[in-house]
């Protein structure tokens, strides 16, 4: 995957967040509820600015430090590093591959994040739209629901290389000493 790959992976979902937005911000009521207790109550109520703000900050957020942690992961020591079949995947020789893996496989998850947040912000906007709001479960349960299962899908094809078994080298017990 060159480099403007992941990028371009992550634009699309942007836009449709934002582009949503957009098309629902006068839809929504200023206040609006926009915290529901167990029987989908509404128990908080925010300005639409301030609605809009914490929407995109959350759109912003939860995928940069995702996306930055798996970038920063080149720069961390070996003793910070935990993956399956460590010292194969920590040698010199591998290091590199493995730190692109993550960061490449990083914007998915971004993608999935971004996917999650425009998920809850349309079950408000129909919450918001009902006379009193009331926050329908179903829609609620499939976006969450959808987020864990792609969650976990993206956790496992993130280390699923790391889990096979790696061939034995002569060398493995000096690559040993080296990250030790």
């Amino acid at each position: 995957m060159n480099a403007r790959k992941p990028l371009l992976l992550i634009v699309l979902p942007y836009l449709a967040l934002f582009i949503t937005l957009l098309l629902t911000y006068d839809r929504l009521p200023d206040p609006l509820a926009s915290h529901f207790d167990a029987r989908a109550i509404p128990d908080a109520w925010v300005s639409r600015a301030a609605y809009l703000g914490g929407t995109s900050g959350l759109a912003t957020f939860l995928p940069a430090l995702v996306v930055g942690l798996c970038f920063a992961l080149r720069y961390f020591p070996d003793s910070l590093i935990n993956v399956p079949n460590r010292t194969y995947w920590l040698a010199p020789e591998r290091r590199a591959k493995m730190n692109v893996h993550f960061f490449q496989h990083s914007f998915w998850f971004g993608c999935l994040a971004i996917l999650f947040v425009l998920g809850i912000h349309l079950c408000l906007v129909d919450a918001n739209s009902q006379q009193p709001p009331r926050l329908s479960l179903l829609p609620l349960i499939v976006t969450a629901g959808g987020f864990l299962v792609g969650s976990l899908v993206w956790s496992l094809t993130l280390v699923w290389p790391y889990l096979k078994k790696v061939p034995h080298q002569e060398s493995s017990a000096g690559s040993a000493s080296r990250i030790s």
